[in-house]
């Protein structure tokens, strides 16, 4: 068909071989089609080489070299481009844009691509990165230069591979997170670490409040509340109790107060650590404790019961307790035996004191008591026996000085009886109610009164007085009385100013004098028999019998009367001599009777019948013996 430069004008429409070209009397014109519904209704493949500008393009399939869109483009099925162009701001329903390197799966439901990703940048040394400040690479390392701002973070955080500091304001009031690993964190955490486990045994954990289940730490500092709900190990991972500490070398615990606070530990049963409680401290200077201070260690039990120290309780062992001063010597030892020693080492004794004992109070003692020195400064009451200087229990005497008191010793018994080896020395008087007896010399400077007494000699200022008195060696007495016809016997001498006896007074030599020079014309006075060597007496001998054996003399300035018989075989001196009727005057073979100015002779006669006294120079006269 030739070309036409002319205008159409179609009233009626035109229709080119049937279907292939209409255009109808509506001015639609329909391209393989005779029934076009749009200005140009294509029914087919349409391909045009030029530009095609148009408000609205409609196209089941079409195949586009280069497409600009101004509006909106209403894709159906695929659009396949090589190069998109332009913002896709405004793209939605988009599951994926497939070009070289971009991979979308066959369900949509992912898209990826091998190669590195840049947003804002043309180039870039990460997987993805976003401008110069945020880099993702393959491992999953991510670093930003600016801030990151989450609602939630989930997964392990790895504080090693953080490099420098999170200011507080770049983080939110509260981090939950399930895992959190880092060599340090300084803030709060809050929260219970139900799965804090495999710490680090070099980490450092400074904490205000602690709520574990079990941790594995190395340094830890709580300033405020440590809860553990089960068992607390310090170097073992199996604790035996609610705190357990192990260590290959040494363990230990430490309360350290400063300033002048007091360092306590309180154990019990009730939260008041006062009651149900016990307790120990040490500084404390509360003055209702009168003897803590600030250097003492008080161990204090707040309840009605003991206070018990155990040894081994139902095991064996020697263990003992000691107390030890700050020179490291041993004060006090209570040995597992049951000896308690003060200033002892090795006390083979219930109670061993290596010193002086100050007892203020009563001391009673039930059984033997044995001291090496005794200070009593108030009563002292025994219910036993007392021995001094001995090293046995005394079993005769109630008190017992040094050994037997028969020869070495002195021995006094409950019923008032003394008894010694030695001398008896006092500087006031001796009174006894029951027997003194020694083997040495009673001296005493007051008065003896006893019941009985054996000594070997007695020297006194004073009198002496009892029931019998035996004497081994020499008495010497301002006055000697024996009542209750007791009898005064003595081996050696009686030197006295009076002697009274009921009883019998026998002794070596017996003078009746002034005593220290003094002439008190003492008297002999004996309702029973005088039986002596020598009488010497400036007072009155009166006895009922006076024996004078071994050639012995009776001398007295005074009378020798009242007497029933006088036997001397020596001589008689006397003012006056006399004896009671029916009674007889014997001088065997001593020289005579003698009253100091004259010689009085006596004999027997040949007949034995009758008795010659001679005066001399005065005459001689004869008595009847009946």
């Amino acid at each position: 068909m030739a070309n036409y430069r002319k205008s159409f004008n179609f009233r009626n429409g035109v229709q080119v071989d049937n279907d292939n070209f209409v255009v109808n009397a509506n001015g639609l014109v329909g391209i393989g089609t005779s029934i076009p519904t749009e200005f140009l209704d294509v029914y087919g493949t349409a391909k045009i080489t030029g530009l095609t500008t148009t408000t609205t393009l409609y196209a089941d399939t079409s195949e586009i070299k280069d497409l600009t869109v101004s509006g909106g483009a209403l894709v159906s099925g695929a659009m396949t481009a090589t190069t998109y162009f332009g913002s896709a701001s405004g793209l939605t329903d988009i599951y994926a844009i497939a070009v070289d390197g971009w991979v979308v799966d066959s369900g949509n439901s992912f898209i990826s691509t091998s190669f590195s990703v840049g947003v804002s940048t043309s180039g870039g040394d990460a997987y993805i990165q976003v401008g110069t400040g945020s880099k993702i690479d393959s491992y999953g390392n991510a670093s930003y230069l600016g801030i990151v701002t989450a609602t939630s973070f989930n997964g392990d955080l790895n504080a090693t591979n953080l490099s420098g500091t999170i200011s507080n304001d770049r983080l939110p009031s509260s981090i939950s997170v399930s895992t959190v690993t880092a060599p340090t964190i300084i803030g709060n955490l809050t929260g219970i670490a139900d799965t804090a486990v495999n710490i680090s045994s070099t980490s450092n954990i400074t904490v205000n409040s602690v709520n574990s289940g079990f941790s594995t730490a190395g340094i830890s500092t709580v300033y405020d509340t440590l809860h553990v709900v089960g068992n607390t190990g310090i170097g073992t991972l199996e604790p035996n109790a609610q705190v357990h500490i192990r260590k290959s070398g040494i363990s230990s615990i430490q309360l350290t107060s400063d300033g002048t606070n007091p360092s306590t530990i309180t154990f019990g049963r009730d939260v008041n650590e006062t009651v149900n409680n016990a307790q120990i401290r040490f500084g404390n200077t509360n003055i209702s404790y009168p003897l803590s201070t600030d250097e003492s260690l008080d161990i204090i039990n707040y309840d009605a019961g003991n206070l018990n120290f155990y040894l081994n309780p139902g095991g064996s062992g020697t263990g003992d307790f000691n107390w030890i001063s700050p020179s490291l010597s041993r004060m006090m030892i209570l040995t597992s035996s049951g000896n308690l020693g003060i200033n002892s080492i090795n006390p083979s004794d219930k109670l061993s004191v290596q010193g002086n004992v100050y007892i203020s109070g009563v001391a009673t003692v039930g059984n033997s008591f044995t001291v090496n020195d005794l200070n009593v400064s108030s009563d002292l009451i025994l219910e036993g026996k007392l021995g001094v200087s001995t090293n046995s229990t005394p079993s005769s005497y109630d008190l017992q000085v040094g050994g037997n008191p028969s020869t070495e010793g002195v021995g006094i018994t409950s019923s008032g009886n003394v008894v010694t080896s030695g001398d008896i020395t006092a500087s006031g008087d001796i009174t006894a109610s029951g027997f003194v007896a020694s083997s040495g010399n009673i001296i005493a400077s007051g008065d003896l009164s006893v019941t009985n007494i054996s000594a070997n000699e007695i020297s006194l200022s004073g009198g002496i007085s009892g029931t019998q008195l035996n004497v081994s060696g020499i008495v010497t007495a301002n006055q000697i009385n024996a009542s209750s016809y007791g009898d005064i016997n003595s081996s050696g001498n009686l030197s006295i100013n009076n002697v009274n006896s009921i009883g019998i007074v026998t002794a070596n030599q017996l003078n009746a004098s002034g005593i220290s020079g003094i002439i008190d014309y003492g008297d002999i006075n004996s309702s029973g028999n005088l039986s002596i060597n020598n009488v010497n007496s400036i007072g009155i001998v009166t006895a009922n019998q006076l024996d004078v054996n071994d050639y012995g003399t009776i001398y007295t300035s005074d009378d020798v009367s009242n007497v029933r018989n006088i036997n001397s075989t020596g001589i008689i001196t006397a003012s006056e001599v006399k004896v009671n009727s029916g009674y007889g005057l014997t001088s065997g073979t001593a020289d005579g009777i003698s009253n100091g100015l004259d010689v009085l002779e006596f004999e027997v006669d040949d007949t034995g019948t009758n008795l010659v006294l001679t005066v001399a120079g005065i005459g001689s006269v004869t008595l009847a013996l009946t």
